[in-house]
Parts: C-alpha cells; sequence; structure tokens
C-alpha cells in the first residue's frame, strides 16, 4: 500500500510538473509601482494583466503591512480578466517581520468581485514559503484574482510582509480569442448614450444588457446600442471554430443634473452633475454660473476656458464655509456668449462686512498686491485682513508691490486673526494703467476715456470700467 501511494504521489507531481506557466508576478527584481504607503494602493501593469496592489510597491520585493495595525485585510488584486483557463496559483511569500494571520485567495468572474469564491491554501503562510492554490476543475476563463493578507503589527514603526512571486499555471490555449472592447459616446451621461462593441476580424460578438454573463446563446451584436437609462453592458467574442474570449464589462452611468444652487446646499460628499457656464479660471479650478447661483469647482487640469458651456460631475467639499465641488470631471457641452454682471465695490468697510456674512458675488477692489509663491495678497485701505486672488491662471509677477485693480467673484474666507476674502479673478490690472490715456483717445488701443450722461468711464479692451477699475454695464 505504501508503495502504490508512493507511485500515486510520483504521478501526481509528474502531472503537475506538465502543466504550463501561463504567467508570472515577479516583484524580486527591479518591477516597481508609485506608491510608498502601506496604507494606499496604486496601479502596476505587468504584461497583459493590470494588478493594484495596497503597499509599499517602490521597495523589492513589495511589501504589505504597516504600524499599529490590529487584524486589518490588505489587499492585492488583479484589474484584468485573465485570458486562460488556470490549473493553479502559486504565491512565494518572502521574509515576514508583521504578524500574518492568514491569505486568502478570492476570484470572480467580474471585477467588482461579486460572488467571489474563495480558495485555500496547501499550507500555512509562513516566512519563505510557497503557497498554491489549486481548486478542482481550476479556475475558469476570465477570472479575476484578489488576494487578502490579514496582517497585525503591534508595533509603533512599519512592519511587513513580503509579496515575492506569483505564478499562473495552466494548459496554454492554442488560440487565444481577443476580448471585445465595449465604448460609448459618453460614459455618463444625461438623456442617451450610444454604445459600440468592436472585436478582431472574424470574431462574432454577442451580448448582454442585465448583468448576466453573455454565451453564443445571447444576442448578437450587429450595430450600436442606445441606453437610456444605468446599465452594465457584458460581451464577448467566438472565432468561427468556437472558442471564446474572456468577457469584457463597462457600465454606463445615466446622470441626474443638479442646480448649482441644489448644489450650494448639498450635504458634504454628495455627488452631483451641474451644468453651467465657465465664467473665471483659476490654476486650479473654475467658477460655474447658471440661472440658480455660481459655485468653485476645486480641481486641476479641466481644460476649460470662460464662455464654454460644461457638464461637471464631482463631490461636494466646504472649504472657508462655502460648499464647492471638488475631484470633478468636466465635458464639454457648449459655448455662448457671457457677460458679467455689475461688480460690487469693495472698501475697507465693505469687505469687512462680507467677511463676517459672506455670499459669492461680483466684486471689485483696490489695493496693493503682494505675491509670496502661491499666495496674492492685497492689502486694502481701512481693513487688516486682506483680499486675496486665488491662485490665478495667469502670470502677474510683473504687478508685485503694484496698486492694482482686482475684479472677480469673491467665493470664501479663511484665516484666523487675519481675514482672507477669496477671489476668482477676472481681471487684475495696474491702477496706473487704467488711467493711461486718459485724454488720449487712442493710445494703442489700451485705454480711453468716455463720458456718457456726464459719468467720465475708461474703456479698455472694449471693456468699461468706473473710477475704481471695477466693470459695468
Amino acid at each position: 500500500m505504501k508503495k502504490l501511494s508512493l507511485f500515486v504521489a510520483a504521478l501526481f507531481v509528474c502531472a503537475m510538473s506538465f502543466a504550463d506557466v501561463l504567467y508570472t508576478l515577479d516583484t524580486t527584481g527591479d518591477l516597481q509601482g508609485t506608491n510608498n504607503s502601506y496604507a494606499e494602493n496604486c496601479d502596476v501593469e505587468v504584461g497583459s494583466i493590470t494588478w493594484n496592489f495596497t503597499g509599499n510597491a517602490k521597495i523589492n520585493p513589495w511589501r504589505i503591512g504597516g504600524k499599529s495595525l490590529e487584524g486589518v485585510d490588505r489587499e492585492v488584486y488583479t484589474k484584468t480578466a485573465f485570458p486562460q483557463a488556470v490549473e493553479s496559483v502559486v504565491l512565494s511569500l518572502g521574509t515576514i517581520s508583521a504578524t500574518l494571520n492568514s491569505v486568502k485567495l478570492y476570484y470572480s468572474d467580474n471585477e467588482e468581485f461579486t460572488d467571489a469564491v474563495e480558495v485555500a491554501a496547501d499550507a500555512e503562510p509562513a516566512a519563505g514559503t510557497d503557497l498554491t492554490f489549486a481548486p478542482a476543475g481550476g479556475f475558469p476563463v476570465g477570472s479575476y484574482f484578489k488576494f487578502v493578507f490579514n496582517v497585525t503589527v503591534a508595533a509603533t514603526s512599519n512592519k511587513f510582509v513580503q509579496f515575492s512571486k506569483v505564478v499562473f499555471n495552466g494548459e496554454a490555449a492554442a488560440v487565444i480569442v481577443e476580448a471585445p472592447v465595449i465604448s460609448a459616446t459618453e460614459e455618463s451621461f444625461v438623456e442617451s448614450t450610444q454604445v459600440t462593441i468592436t472585436a478582431g476580424e472574424g470574431l462574432t460578438i454577442y451580448y448582454t444588457l442585465d448583468g448576466t454573463t453573455p454565451t453564443n446563446e445571447s444576442t448578437r451584436y450587429e450595430s450600436a446600442i442606445t441606453l437610456t437609462e444605468t446599465t452594465t453592458v457584458k460581451a464577448i467574442a467566438y472565432d468561427e471554430a468556437g472558442a471564446s474570449s474572456v468577457v469584457a464589462s463597462e457600465t454606463f452611468t445615466k446622470l441626474t443634473v443638479n442646480t448649482i444652487a441644489e448644489a450650494v446646499a448639498a450635504e458634504a460628499n454628495a455627488v452631483v452633475t451641474v451644468e453651467g457656464q465657465v465664467m473665471a479660471v483659476a490654476d486650479a479650478g473654475v467658477v460655474l454660473e447658471d440661472a440658480t447661483g455660481i459655485i468653485y469647482v476645486y480641481t486641476p487640469n479641466l481644460e476649460l476656458t470662460i464662455g464654454q458651456l460644461a457638464r461637471i460631475n464631482g463631490k461636494i467639499s466646504n472649504y472657508g464655509g462655502m460648499n464647492q465641488i471638488a475631484n470633478a470631471t468636466a465635458t464639454v457641452i457648449g459655448r455662448e456668449n457671457y457677460e458679467y454682471p455689475t461688480a460690487e465695490v469693495w472698501t475697507g468697510a465693505s469687505m469687512e462686512a462680507w467677511i463676517l456674512a459672506p455670499e459669492r458675488k461680483y466684486v471689485t477692489v483696490e489695493g496693493t498686491l503682494t505675491i509670496n509663491g502661491n499666495y496674492y495678497n492685497v492689502a486694502v485701505e481701512g481693513t487688516t485682513n486682506l483680499a486675496s486672488i486665488v491662485k490665478p491662471a495667469e502670470d502677474y509677477s510683473a504687478l508685485d508691490s503694484k496698486t492694482v485693480v482686482v475684479t472677480g467673484y469673491a467665493m470664501y474666507v479663511t484665516g484666523k486673526s487675519t481675514k482672507y476674502a477669496y477671489i476668482v479673478a477676472t481681471s487684475v490690472v495696474e491702477k496706473d494703467e487704467l488711467t493711461t490715456g486718459l485724454n488720449d483717445v487712442t493710445v494703442d488701443g489700451k485705454a480711453r476715456k468716455v463720458v456718457e450722461n456726464g459719468v467720465i468711464y475708461i474703456m479698455r479692451n472694449g471693456v468699461r470700467y468706473n473710477a475704481l477699475g471695477g466693470m459695468v454695464e
């Protein structure tokens, strides 16, 4: 009996040895991600698979852990479906200085890991060991994989588990069918969006819209699909021999458009969608206006310009006592002519009154500009508090230490002993420049004097200013 057992074991080893190595993630070399924080994560693309890793991916091998942890889960998972069937997954662990309570592997047919299946390892986790995960029947084509490390670190300094290598074994497919690509005119839409699905030459595409996994019994793709509600589109491709691809999946979301007034009144962290016109641009945001109000959209690199109509989707945050939209995405939906309202002229006293009861409005104020790094502060006569320009997109360095007239949208207040009334500027000009050419109506087009009904205005680039430099209708 003992000889028979040994013979069977030998056959098993031989059988395992014939499995092909389908894919390897090896972090023992110079492969690095962008993240060096144990509590944060980053995406790393290795070959055809994108991994999401929580831990320090800037040190080789990658490290999972942290400090002052009690039974905390750290995840490592694929964001790409595996294109072949897998017989076994082998995880190699390196040095362990944290307490590793458990390592679990889950697989699923979707990247959200709903209805994920847990697979047990063949051994307890320990430093320098290989853990093999091999469910009966293997892992099906199109699987997503997730490792969950449960760690405890009593120390206040970082301890870790080295995530050294993962090897996927199985029988290499003779033909790998390329997965279809799902795209839409708008991934997030208000009324409708058109979805197209493409695949390689000679492949036939089938799809579902109800969240179920498509097969060659599902609806065959012939032409673009119109969606009017939030929908998950799943698609699969088959070649002429009947071999199939992994399932591609994309979700397209119907948005409810809020008014800006609703966004201003929303609770923190609420997700909102607004549409309006861009009225001012700063270095890291824009002022958006609709018929109900104005709001600051605090997100760099939106690449919006004044006059554009934009749809903004983002999360409400509160800064300086006022709601703003942060972490936003922007879609340009048009452009229209625009007019600025009559600016309220701020004196020291009126700026003080606004600081006590701020509301967003269009203002103009005169004072001495001081630029220090990202701070553009304007000392206004009659108050020790400061007007402050939200870091502008334009270069105003030539105006440092000069008397300027700032016109724009007063948006929020910060500061303790000294208060800062922040303005997203539409115009910052030197006061003397506004009066250049008062006695000459054609001074190289910069400025000219206009008298209407006995009132003197200064015209500059087609815009009228009052004596303080405020824009007037």
